[in-house]
């Protein structure tokens, strides 16, 4: 985790903010930031003032009901203090301010720079401290506030006790928070909500489909499904009625075009409609290139439709087939992009206007590396390098940037290759690939082949030390969830044995693709550390359907089929008819893959979401958290 910078006032401008606060002076100081109303109201200007680090991105949080939405701050420098103004929205009942540096710092004060927003009438909400607590419990990893889950949720439930009308309001929001923090805890409480919603004399929809959720999260998968049945029966909009049609869509047997038909007919165009267009046009992307593309587009909303064009394009890219039409239809994506970013048409609820732009941005990039390969697969060369350099602007992939060397080779730019290589391996952005590259410029620049593996390590060096200061903010601190399972050869594994030892716990399932394409890195890691009788890695299966013999088979014949030497162990289900699975709800595991490293004295040390793209760089990271780890 990062490590949180707020910046201390100098003495001069505490004396001029002090100056400011006289009787007349309604300011409050927060830590670093000032704001010129201690209790800001609606449809006000209220005026921020800061001293520190210019702030490279600024947004503010407003909390209307139950949902938190976010908007830009635009500070500047006056003086020796960044300035900037907002409007408080009409219907907001907290403020919560959020700076981030240019070396990714974040100011506040650990508590999150939160006001509440008071009305005409000088009060603020009866919202405003229930408002508060979610805020803090949601957002204390993000923005980096220092939070005990246990009293929040204590507050919550004395805020409910106070007003029971609050419950109906924020109890899924709640539910969802408490649920992720502390499971066993939270389902009593869950179910006891759920019969209250259910043993109601009048039973709304909005009341059918919290239960139906807090199933979920109570991992009563087959009650959630009954419920949805009647959900989709009793009100026929609904969106488990749409899911019905969802679940049919996903059916084999079942017509995939007579479902779209009908559900358009009923529903007209949304996210699974969108969805389902994206299946089709990829099932006959082979046969019909024409139908590809008319399924494309029937997809609402921009975004999604160049995502579902980069998704088609991609395919034929890897593959280099259809190139002409993957030339057609990627370049489409682009321009549906730049189009976006320089004239938005929805700004979603969940980004400010800046983070949406930088969002579409990122995706530009990635549409632009799919655009580059190909055309290079089609011989432009140079147009290759000329989007692929606009790709590595806005986007971060070790693949990427080995593909822009690799174009620059086949360009006989020899020179630019040596200068963009030697900075990717610097910079930890280096690939095999890249390093290959670099070697074969080198020589071509007429330099010495003999010199060549001592200018490597030099580089090497400078990456690995920027690697470890980079990993070192990421370590922590916090107790391992025991835990005793079978791995697929019939061994019981307990966690309590390994203490003494760092342990690597990589949760994966054979459905899940990003988990798949790092296990080629972790094949390496495991073979670098074969011989350290202090290092253990366990590959727990989770997530995945299936009977216990059922996923042994099936992970066998992928770990033998692969030739990889990972001691796999079956996660299991929370309860029989759950689809929760034990260990990764103990570990707040919620996507995969999630690596989470445990240091010989039985505590959590780092824990890594996701795979960069890069095998190398993967060992690299995981090298350096065992080491960091076993210290």
């Amino acid at each position: 985790m990062r490590t949180i910078k707020t910046t201390i006032l100098t003495s001069a401008v505490l004396l001029s903010l002090a100056a400011c606060n006289t009787s007349e002076d309604k300011g409050l100081q927060l830590g670093s930031l000032y704001l010129s109303d201690a209790k800001p109201k609606a449809g006000e200007e209220l005026v921020l003032k800061y001293q520190g680090e210019k702030p490279e991105e600024s947004f503010y949080y407003y909390a209307v009901n139950e949902k938190f939405y976010p908007a830009d701050v635009e500070f500047k420098k006056m003086d020796s203090l960044y300035q900037a103004s907002i409007k408080v929205p009409d219907s907001a009942g907290i403020l919560s301010f959020t700076l981030k540096s240019e070396n990714g710092q974040i100011s506040n004060d650990k508590k999150g720079f939160i006001v509440p927003v008071y009305g005409t009438d000088g009060k603020i909400t009866s919202d405003a401290d229930l408002q508060e607590v979610l805020y803090k419990w949601r957002y204390k990893d993000s923005h980096e506030l220092e939070v005990n889950t246990d009293s929040l949720a204590g507050k919550v439930a004395s805020a409910f006790a106070a007003n029971p009308e609050l419950k109906d309001k924020y109890f899924i929001t709640y539910a969802s928070l408490f649920a992720r923090s502390s499971p066993e805890t939270a389902k009593p409480i869950l179910t006891n909500r759920i019969d209250e919603l259910l043993s109601k004399e009048e039973i709304s929809q909005k009341d059918y489909e919290d239960a139906a959720t807090l199933y979920v999260m109570n991992g009563k998968r087959q009650q959630y499904d009954s419920l949805n049945t009647v959900i989709a029966e009793k009100f026929p909009e609904s969106n488990a009625a749409k899911m019905a049609f969802f679940k049919d869509f996903n059916d084999p047997e079942n017509s995939k075009e007579d479902i779209l038909e009908k559900y358009k007919e009923r529903f007209g165009s949304d996210m699974y409609s969108n969805y389902m267009n994206s299946t089709l046009a990829r099932v006959c992307l082979d046969s019909d290139p024409a139908k590809c593309k008319a399924y494309i587009d029937e997809i609402d909303g921009p975004v999604s439709k160049a995502s579902a064009i980069n998704n088609v394009a991609w395919t034929l890219a890897e593959s280099g087939k259809k190139l002409e039409f993957a030339e057609e239809i990627s370049k489409e994506s682009l321009d549906i992009i730049e189009k976006e970013i320089a004239s938005p048409t929805t700004v979603p609820s969940y980004a400010s206007p800046k983070q949406y732009k930088k969002n579409l941005e990122s995706s530009y990039g990635m549409y632009a590396d799919t655009y580059a390969l190909i055309l290079f697969k089609q011989g432009k060369v140079k147009e290759a390098i000329n989007y692929q350099k606009k790709a590595l602007d806005v986007y971060s992939s070790p693949d990427a940037a080995a593909r822009y060397v690799e174009f620059l080779m086949a360009d006989e730019q020899y020179q630019t290759v040596e200068s963009e290589a030697s900075k990717m391996i610097e910079e930890n952005k280096a690939t095999a690939d890249t390093k290959k590259y670099l070697k074969e410029a080198f020589i071509a620049n007429g330099k010495d082949a003999a010199a060549f593996d001592s200018y490597l390590a030099e580089l090497e060096a400078k990456g690995h030390a920027s690697l470890v200061a980079e990993v070192k903010k990421e370590m922590m601190d916090e107790e391992a969830h025991p835990f005793t399972l079978k791995n697929i050869k019939g061994e019981m594994i307990d966690l309590a044995t390994l203490k003494g030892k760092t342990v690597v716990l990589d949760f994966w399932a054979t459905w899940c693709g990003p988990c798949k394409a790092s296990f080629p890195g972790m094949q390496k890691a495991v073979e670098k550390f074969k011989d350290h009788e202090n290092v253990v890695f366990l590959f727990i299966d989770t997530m995945e359907s299936g009977t216990d013999e059922e996923r042994v088979n099936l992970t066998s014949e992928f770990i033998t089929a692969n030739n990889y030497s990972f001691n796999v162990v079956l996660d299991q289900t929370v309860e029989e008819g759950s689809r929760d699975f034990q260990v990764a709800s103990d570990y707040g595991v919620t996507g995969i893959p999630t690596k989470i490293i445990i240091g010989p004295d039985g505590k959590i040390k780092f824990e890594s979401v996701g795979f960069g793209g890069s095998s190398e760089k993967l060992v690299d990271e995981l090298s350096i958290m065992i080491e960091l780890a076993g210290s």
